[in-house]
């Protein structure tokens, strides 16, 4: 019997809770690579890649640590991201998976910023939404199971206006939006 990812049905009742196990276990490392980036937990985002990973991302070719030095760069002058996952594809292989995930990121740009630039800057606040997928081939090493290298796509930009609303610059916002003071930070700390 084939799932509907085209990979066939273990026969025993062991190998398939091993399989979704497998399966959840590398769902939640891309749900904590949102996390970590968009509350710019730096140290958290690092534990999504094994030491030695590779990414191919954006303007990063290379080593994953200097894909997560220019995130800490780049959202040091973002108002806010916001990343959401969807529609994972996965195929398991023994020690190795690969995967497709979809994903819209929410960027909130300033209106300037000094040098260069990832997204391009006009003078007035602006959101970058972008679109696209996350390719990654995953290994389990030593029981864990972490992106040994990632292809970011790009499927789509489109920079919006926002509305000013503000409340994520209000003083209750800035307050529990980052560290251990963040509501949801509690539920994190089985990932540290």
């Amino acid at each position: 019997m084939v799932d509907f990812a085209g990979q066939l049905q273990p026969s025993d009742p062991a190998t398939a809770l091993r399989m979704l196990w497998d399966r959840q276990a590398i769902t939640d490392i891309l749900t904590r690579y949102c996390h970590a980036i968009d509350r710019k937990d730096f140290d958290l985002l690092a534990t999504c890649f094994h030491p030695d990973s590779i990414t191919a991302h954006g303007p990063v070719h290379g080593p994953s640590t200097e894909f997560i030095a220019l995130a800490r760069q780049m959202t040091a002058t973002l108002r806010f991201t916001i990343h959401q996952i969807s529609n994972v594809t996965m195929e398991l292989d023994g020690d190795t998976a690969r995967s497709e995930t979809y994903v819209m990121a929410y960027h909130g740009l300033p209106a300037s910023v000094e040098g260069e630039y990832y997204f391009e800057l006009t003078g007035e606040e602006r959101i970058a939404v972008i679109g696209g997928r996350y390719v990654d081939r995953f290994e389990r090493r030593h029981g864990s199971w972490r992106i040994a290298h990632r292809t970011g796509i790009h499927d789509y930009l489109e920079y919006w206006m926002p509305d000013h609303g503000r409340f994520y610059e209000s003083a209750e916002y800035a307050a529990r939006a980052r560290g251990e003071r963040d509501p949801g930070y509690a539920l994190t700390r089985g990932w540290r």
